[in-house]
């Protein structure tokens, strides 16, 4: 009988040994885990950014594009830039009214064209 107790305790013993290994192999993949996941995130900001850059990017193109040829800018497609475009000179032309002779008829001409294109 002690014979078995003194192997059902050298059995334990061995288990608690093997579940601290267990447990110490478990905190260093969960150390991992973190330290990945801290890269995935860092990474992801990364990627957020380059996104917004490449959609300003796009922005950019699509003026280019609208200014370089105007005739193959679609109503649907450029529509909201060309009125963005036209507020941008409305604005212009009423900073810069000394230098025309005819500001008025200049933004009265211009509001009216942005109205027409659906702006306010």
């Amino acid at each position: 009988m002690q014979e078995e107790l003194t192997k059902l305790e050298s059995k334990v013993i061995k288990r608690k040994e093997l579940l601290a290994q267990l447990e110490g192999n478990n905190n260093e993949v969960l150390k991992q885990f973190e330290s990945l996941n801290a890269i995935a995130m860092k990474t992801a900001a990364e990627v957020t950014k380059v996104e917004n850059k490449l959609q300003e990017s796009k922005g950019l193109h699509k003026i280019v594009s609208f200014i370089n040829d105007p005739a193959l800018a679609s109503y649907q497609e450029y529509g909201q830039l060309a009125v963005a475009i036209l507020k941008s000179i409305l604005k212009w032309v009423t900073n810069n009214e000394k230098h025309f002779l005819y500001p008025n008829r200049m933004k009265s001409a211009l509001q009216d064209l942005i109205t027409e294109l659906g702006g306010d």
